[in-house]
């Protein structure tokens, strides 16, 4: 065990203060008394020849010394080492997914405590110890590696963000299984809000779930009605303990166009609908009116086509996962064919998808998606991958999807064409 502060050392010296005031002998005074029965105190008082009484035990004394004592040992801060000081190596995981987002304390979120904890935490490792800091959300990512200066271990610390992304420790659990197998002592130490399965893992895991309401509003889609007003649906999960019931707003470019009461029960989702909504503006948003312990999911919006529907043309041998996905999208007129033929000859379309297939020349108009295309004129597969992640870059197809990615058992890495734009990377060139 080691301590932060010494100055309260100096309040021991209240303890011989305190006996002083003990054994200094009381100057009495002279009483006439009708009673025999105080001679003996009497006699005892007086039984001294020196200006000290002799030593007596007294309870109040004794007590007001252990408070002392209490008070200085507390104004120390002490801690514990956590046995951190036997490691040569230590891994520290931290869960960065949205839900570290909830409050934790007060005003302090998970993630934040989180960070507090592990900064302790390597306060309370030896000077030789190499620290490595991963964070948990898509697949894991190391953000140091074998750190010894404590200073520099903490600033990586006070550099991470929490993100809004779903997932848990398991993500990384390989990660951190691949990186500790080179050494042969080591300690992990994993910060979550969640259950780890460990498996033949060996590490500490430091649970900062706290109980809490907490709704949320998963999404927000409309549709637009033959009278030209809006129908928007809102669908509102509540992943609290308790049933909930909370207001929901509706603002359409931060005017509140309408209200609506919900009540959810607990681990349950609702469905919400505001009729005849008149609209013209860009964005659509439903708001949860009352805080709760991760306000991050408390709104969610959908962007208004106010050019009117999209022409869209699939040309696919037969995938219907995406014909379903795209059908589910509103403000889109969904056209299918598997003959390539009809590209450029009569009408045209907002964008082109074309499926594990390629036309023979490209769309003079309209914009173009290529999903796993064979080498051709238009596009050059350069080599193909297995077992990678893959990560959304910037650009219009991608908005809001830029921290998110995903693994896949089979790519193909595509030579960009000038007039293309990249919305997936793979990390390489």
């Amino acid at each position: 065990m080691s301590v932060i502060n010494l100055w309260p050392l100096f309040l021991i010296l209240l303890v011989p203060v305190i006996i002083l005031l003990y054994i200094l002998k009381q100057k009495g005074t002279d009483e006439e008394v009708g009673s025999t029965m105080l001679w003996r105190e009497t006699i005892r008082n007086t039984e001294a020849t020196t200006p000290w009484e002799k030593y007596k035990h007294n309870i109040l004394m004794y007590l007001q010394i252990a408070t002392v004592l209490l008070l200085a040992f507390a104004l120390m801060a002490p801690f514990l080492k956590q046995g951190g000081r036997d490691f040569s190596q230590v891994i520290l995981v931290l869960d960065n997914s949205a839900s570290m987002n909830s409050i934790y304390d007060g005003e302090r979120t998970r993630f934040e405590e989180a960070k507090a904890r592990a900064r302790d935490y390597i306060d309370s490792l030896n000077e030789n110890c190499a620290i490595t800091i991963i964070s948990a959300v898509g697949g894991g990512e190391i953000l140091a590696s074998n750190l010894v200066n404590k200073q520099a271990a903490k600033a990586v610390l006070a550099d991470m963000r929490c993100t809004e992304l779903a997932g848990t420790l398991e993500d990384c659990k390989h990660m951190v299984q691949s990186v500790s197998a080179q050494w042969k002592q080591y300690g992990i130490t994993m910060f979550t809000d969640a259950p780890v399965v460990l498996d033949n893992m060996e590490a500490t895991v430091v649970n900062l779930s706290t109980e809490g309401e907490n709704m949320a509003v998963n999404y927000v889609s409309y549709g637009v009605n033959d009278d030209g007003t809006l129908t928007v649906l809102a669908k509102i999960s509540n992943f609290g303990a308790v049933d909930g019931s909370r207001e929901i707003n509706l603002y359409g470019d931060d005017t509140l166009l309408d209200i609506q009461n919900v009540t959810v029960p607990a681990g349950d989702s609702a469905v919400i609908y505001f009729e005849g909504i008149s609209f013209n503006g860009a964005l659509l948003e439903a708001e949860i009116n009352e805080k709760d312990m991760l306000p991050n999911d408390n709104t969610a919006g959908v962007v208004v086509n106010s050019n009117g529907m999209k022409r869209v043309l699939l040309v696919t041998g037969g995938n219907t996962f995406i014909e379903k996905a795209l059908s589910a999208v509103s403000g889109l007129d969904l056209y299918k064919t598997t003959d390539l033929s009809v590209i450029g000859k009569n009408e045209s379309f907002d964008l082109y998808i074309f499926d594990n297939v390629m036309p023979e020349s490209l769309p003079d108009s309209g914009n173009v998606v290529f999903l796993n295309p064979e080498s051709s004129d238009a596009v050059t597969v350069e080599e193909e991958q297995e077992g990678v992640k893959l990560s959304f870059a910037p650009s219009d197809l991608s908005a809001y999807l830029e921290e998110s990615s995903f693994g896949v058992n089979h790519a193909r890495v595509l030579a960009r064409p000038a007039w293309a734009t990249t919305c997936l990377t793979s990390g390489t060139d």
